[in-house]
């Protein structure tokens, strides 16, 4: 990718040849309100970051960026981010790793940590294992998951609820269990939930995969008593 486009008062990172323009209502009940339009290289208008971002993820191309200050550090604004595929920095929540250690029946080697210099993908993984990827390159992960599970070896991932990818037909179906997460979730060092939806997913190193696809359920990290039994069915 060439140089980007950078605002850096908003911290607004654009893919090149990408441009914005924003535009006050001056009637009605939202007089006042500052809307925010995101243009293509080919005239393309977007009314949202969000749309934009979709639209760059259905072409394959690297998505734009936002930032913000939290405790002095820069971090990514999440409500407009898609987390593009170099990013790690997205840490799981720490009431999600404790329900994953439950659901693996112990302690899990985390293959992909906010740690860019290490490469999860060039080592072998562990009997438990977890996974929360980039989800620009969700696919290579998938992967090497299912062939861990040829060693005998399990793995939880947390990805996006995203039915159309191949990689979910590829492989998400052909996984274990699948829980979906309501409501999304708030990784650490942001003070909003993901703008899309959540699962995790499990292949089970100890049983061969499924002939007929994974067991659905779903699973709440937002509310202190649970409306989904151990199964992942509604109370």
């Amino acid at each position: 990718m060439g140089a980007n486009k950078t605002n850096e008062m908003n911290r607004l990172v654009l893919p090149e040849g990408w441009t914005s323009t924003t535009k006050t209502r001056t009637g009605g009940a939202t007089a006042g309100y500052v809307e925010t339009h995101y243009i293509s290289p080919a005239g393309q208008r977007f009314r949202s970051f969000a749309a934009m971002n979709r639209h760059l993820e259905g072409q394959g191309q690297p998505v734009a960026q936002k930032w913000r200050r939290v405790n002095g550090n820069t971090c990514r604004n999440l409500p407009g981010h898609v987390f593009s595929g170099n990013d790690q920095f997205a840490q799981t929540p720490d009431e999600i790793k404790a329900w994953v250690r439950e659901q693996l029946g112990g302690d899990f080697f985390d293959v992909c940590p906010a740690n860019p210099a290490f490469d999860g993908l060039a080592v072998p993984w562990h009997p438990n294992n977890y996974c929360n990827p980039p989800y620009k390159n969700i696919t290579p992960w998938l992967k090497k998951a299912f062939e861990e599970h040829g060693n005998g070896r399990s793995t939880m991932l947390l990805l996006p609820s995203r039915t159309s990818p191949m990689w979910f037909h590829d492989y998400v179906m052909r996984a274990h269990r699948v829980w979906f997460v309501p409501q999304g979730v708030k990784f650490l060092g942001y003070t909003m939930r993901t703008p899309f939806g959540m699962m995790l997913v499990h292949v089970n190193g100890r049983r061969p995969l499924p002939r007929h696809g994974p067991v659905v359920g779903s699973v709440d990290f937002h509310r202190e008593t649970a409306r989904f039994d151990a199964n992942g069915r509604k109370k």
